[in-house]
């Protein structure tokens, strides 16, 4: 597809840790518009990575891929849930990831996943089962993701 200049414009604010832009960027996007059209193809957008620095370049490209440049751990779904819930996990590239669930004193009531995972995004399911299968009671849990690089933790509602 084509991007205008304003969905440039706004990835280089994704990329911009304080939320701030270089307007110098931008006067520069147009020069990559090959056939003048106001839009960047994936030609140009190709030419406008090559001079970036290879970091900034790297995140850019791995972002219009749709690849994570991080592990994420999306809110459940559905959430309050009943019988179980879906956890969406994204990962950038093989990592170990640790999926825990802890009751709201810490306790971990199951280990969902605990190996190596494949970069991509992956759904992972929690069926509201302890380690042991023995149904957990309704309440707030907690889902911890843990890889080498991130910890995140989503609130999950059970309804019984």
């Amino acid at each position: 597809g084509l991007l205008d200049f304003a969905d440039i414009a706004l990835l280089l604010i994704a990329l911009d840790d304080q939320g701030h832009i270089d307007q110098s960027h931008i006067d520069q996007i147009s020069k990559y518009d090959m056939d003048d059209d106001g839009k960047l193809s994936s030609g140009d957008v190709d030419a406008l990575l090559r001079h970036l620095p290879p970091q900034e370049a790297a995140r850019t490209a791995a972002i219009l891929d749709g690849t994570p440049t991080q592990a994420t751990l999306a809110p459940a779904h559905p959430n309050p849930f009943n019988a179980e819930t879906v956890l969406k996990v994204e990962l950038p590239e093989d990592t170990f990831v640790r999926l825990e669930i802890h009751n709201t004193v810490g306790q971990r009531v199951r280990t969902v996943v605990e190996r190596v995972m494949a970069p991509g995004r992956h759904r992972i399911t929690w069926d509201g089962r302890d380690d042991d299968g023995q149904r957990v009671r309704t309440g707030v849990y907690f889902a911890s993701l843990q890889t080498t690089e991130t910890r995140v933790v989503r609130r999950l509602l059970l309804l019984r």
